[in-house]
């Protein structure tokens, strides 16, 4: 007699012998996986985010202002062209400049690197706050190095008035409201 077997179609069901579990366990898990991959990618990125953003709270720290930097180019990497990548990372280039012990020259250019970067989040959706009010920020700190007569004569005005213009009328409340103060040292230190 032959012993039963799954390519014997003819044997009961009783006689067909059966897969290992292991198997079973096997095939749904890889299926499983497979499923989760695009989310998992997403949620990583959402993660990094997250991240950026738990980092941004403790800016005055120079450990975590030089992991957000890290992590900011990374994540540029990862998604250029993300709206919420853009501005996140043009936050970070902002605060590097904004760093009083860093040399005027790298301030300015880590300054007009922000900038750049958030025109970019701009681009990606001129709709929303952040990427306006972060240019307008980090074109501020690229103009400290030329003097505001300089600044001035070079257009960086309207470079800074048109995105802070536009994020007033977007959400004035962003950044925990200052908005308006960063209006007010703008018009401090014009002549």
């Amino acid at each position: 007699m032959r012993s039963p077997s799954i390519r014997n179609p003819s044997a009961a069901p009783s006689e067909r012998r059966q897969r290992p579990a292991w198997l079973l366990v096997f095939v749904l898990l890889i299926s499983a996986l497979d499923a989760t991959a695009a989310p998992a990618a997403v949620s990583s990125l959402a993660e990094k985010l997250a991240q950026l953003d738990a980092l941004h709270d403790r800016r005055d720290e120079p450990t975590a202002l030089a992991t957000a930097r890290r992590l900011a180019d990374a994540v540029l990497a990862e998604a250029p062209a993300d709206y919420d990548v853009l501005w996140r990372a043009a936050r970070v280039l902002f605060t590097a400049s904004d760093e009083p012990s860093a040399p005027a020259a790298e301030r300015s250019r880590l300054g007009k690197q922000g900038y750049d970067v958030a025109l970019r989040a701009i681009g990606a959706n001129p709709n929303r706050v952040e990427g306006h009010y972060w240019a307008a920020l980090s074109i501020g700190s690229y103009a400290e190095e030329m003097g505001v007569l300089h600044a001035l004569a070079a257009g960086i005005e309207g470079k800074f008035k048109r995105p802070l213009e536009r994020a007033t009328a977007l959400d004035v409340a962003y950044d925990h409201g200052n908005i308006p103060a960063v209006w007010a040292a703008y018009y401090l230190e014009l002549p």
